[in-house]
C-alpha cells in the first residue's frame, strides 16, 4: 500500500493491465510494480542491503519510490535533480539537491535509484558516473529493476 492507504484501483484494474503487452520499459516497470503492490510486496524485498538511499530523476516516480523504501525501513537521504525550480525543495520531506552536491554525499549512500519512467538509464548511469569520482563503485538501481526482481519474487 502506497502513502498508507489501502487499495484504491479495483482488482479488476490490474488483472487487465497484467493482460496488456508490455516488452520492456516503464510500461513493463509499472506492471511488475502493480503485480508486487498486488501481491503485498515491496519493490525493496529483494534489496536487503540497502539502508541509505538516494533518488535521481523524474519526481512523479521519486515519490512512490521514497514511499516504498521508507516501508521496507530504508532510509532516503536526498534526491538529486537538475531542475532549479525542484533543488532547495523537499519530496515527502526528503531534500532536493543539486546533481554537484552528490560528490559529497555519495559517501554515506548504499545505492542512487534512477527514477525516470523513460528507457534512459544508460545515459543517467553516465551523468551520475561524472559525479561519484570518489566512489565509482556506488551501485545505481533502476527502479524497473527492483519492480522486476520484486515480482519474479512476488
Amino acid at each position: 500500500y502506497l502513502f498508507g492507504l489501502g487499495p484504491s484501483v479495483p482488482v479488476e484494474a490490474f488483472s487487465k493491465l497484467n493482460m496488456t503487452l508490455a516488452k520492456g520499459g516503464g510500461r513493463r516497470g509499472f506492471r511488475d510494480w502493480l503485480s508486487v503492490i498486488q501481491n503485498g510486496k515491496n519493490i525493496f524485498d529483494s534489496q536487503k542491503n540497502l539502508k541509505k538511499i538516494a533518488v535521481f530523476g523524474s519526481m512523479l516516480n521519486a515519490y512512490l519510490i521514497i514511499e516504498s523504501a521508507q516501508q521496507s525501513g530504508i532510509d532516503v537521504l536526498g534526491c538529486f535533480d537538475s531542475s532549479p525550480a525542484r533543488i532547495g525543495k523537499r519530496a515527502l520531506g526528503i531534500p532536493v539537491f543539486p546533481i554537484g552536491d552528490l560528490l559529497e554525499k555519495a559517501k554515506d549512500l548504499d545505492a542512487i535509484i534512477l527514477s525516470s519512467e523513460h528507457d534512459q538509464e544508460d545515459a543517467l548511469k553516465l551523468i551520475l558516473k561524472k559525479h561519484l569520482t570518489q566512489n565509482p563503485h556506488l551501485p545505481i538501481i533502476s527502479w524497473k529493476d527492483l519492480a522486476g526482481s520484486a515480482a519474479k519474487l512476488s
